[in-house]
């Protein structure tokens, strides 16, 4: 194709576009330009701005430029309106031609980006070490118990009483009477231990108390009682016309006794009350005395009766704090059964096994000895017969 083909061609593309909406809006602006440049160059032709017209041979060209000239300050007058419509003033247009554009600064080169820090050479890991181990507790010795509390013992208060042996006499209940008391050798730091001894109707012993019938001797009562650290009482019964203690005013004689022994203990501080009675004094023990007035063994103790001591002559009651604390024994011999019209010291109403048969049934501990072939008559026994017991308990 030949080029002034290709230029008639793009003439008619525009003159097709100029009949759009677009090529309307091109047409007003084309107009509103024109009279733009008739303000500027006056009456001034169009034609005489043009070059002068060239041959034939280039006379469409030259056409088609004017046209396209015409078409660009159109759409630059239909710009201009279009933002004048959208409040938009538009600058004075200057005949100079337009500066050229400042190039745009270039951007600045980006600063190159910090190198990275190295990373830190690792370290090699030490291990932590072992924590060092908690120092083991010092043992503390715990305080020592405090010592348990001692019972106190009532100190015990030194003997009042002579440590002496020797002779006296001693009122009360209405009666006066003599007694003898063994007491030397005593060690009072000692307890110290009561023996009683009231003997058979004559009181053939405590008539003769150097004599091994009963009291002396190394055998006698008063060695057995030194022995074991107790004072030896032998009293005089008050009934001096048969010097024996079951026959008058029985009951009083024991009362006058159990005074004579509550202060006897008190004199010498005795513990233990023990009562060794023969005969007429073994009925004193078992019938009158101990079961009428069994306080007095409240420390313990016990009775001994030597050929006979039946049961108690009236009412009793042994106090239960009393009967554990005291033994009853009976020593008569087996033919001590009053053949021939004496005394039935050992079966009869009143007799040894009358009286150990009562208190057993009390509750009592007690407990009868009957040697065979043995009578009434004891001689020279009784230190031995009272040893025996006091050692057995």
């Amino acid at each position: 194709m030949s080029r002034r083909h290709t230029r008639s061609g793009r003439g008619r593309r525009f003159l097709s576009a100029l009949s759009t909406r677009r090529g309307r809006r091109a047409r007003a602006g084309v107009a509103a330009a024109f009279l733009c440049v008739s303000a500027v160059f006056g009456a001034t032709n169009v034609a005489d701005t043009s070059p002068a017209a060239s041959p034939a041979s280039s006379e469409q060209p030259q056409a088609e430029t004017a046209v396209q000239l015409e078409a660009a300050r159109a759409e630059k007058a239909a710009r201009s309106a279009d933002r004048a419509r959208r409040g938009t003033q538009a600058p004075a247009r200057s005949t100079a031609a337009p500066a050229p554009a400042p190039a745009p600064a270039p951007a600045p080169a980006p600063a190159p980006a910090p190198a990275p820090a190295p990373a830190p050479a690792p370290v090699a890991s030490t291990p932590a070490p072992a924590p060092a181990p908690a120092p083991a507790p010092v043992p503390v010795a715990a305080p020592a118990p405090a010592p348990a509390p001692v019972a106190s013992t009532p100190a015990r208060p030194a003997p009042t009483g002579a440590l002496t042996n020797r002779t006296t006499s001693f009122s009360a209940a209405g009666y006066t009477a003599d007694y003898r008391v063994f007491a030397e050798g005593i060690d009072p730091a000692k307890p110290i231990g009561l023996l009683v001894y009231a003997d058979g109707t004559g009181e053939y012993g405590v008539e003769n108390p150097t004599q091994s019938y009963a009291i002396g001797g190394s055998k006698g009562l008063a060695a057995v009682a030194k022995a074991r650290n107790m004072v030896l009482v032998a009293p005089f019964s008050p009934n001096r016309s048969c010097q024996c203690w079951e026959r008058g005013d029985a009951a009083g004689y024991a009362t006058y006794l159990a005074a004579l022994i509550a202060d006897a203990k008190a004199q010498y501080g005795a513990g233990e009350l023990w009562f060794a009675g023969y005969s007429s004094g073994a009925q004193a023990a078992t019938r009158f005395v101990f079961p009428a007035h069994p306080a007095l063994w409240s420390g313990g103790g016990g009775v001994i009766a030597i050929g006979g001591g039946g049961a108690p002559a009236g009412r009793a009651s042994i106090p239960a704090d009393v009967k554990g604390k005291v033994a009853l024994r009976w020593d008569t011999g087996a033919q001590d059964t009053g053949a021939g019209g004496g005394f039935n010291a050992l079966s009869g109403p009143w007799g040894a096994q009358a009286g150990q048969q009562w208190y057993s049934a009390q509750g009592l501990n007690t407990r009868l000895v009957a040697p065979a072939g043995v009578g009434h008559d004891r001689s020279g026994q009784f230190g031995t017969i009272v040893a025996g017991f006091l050692d057995e308990g």
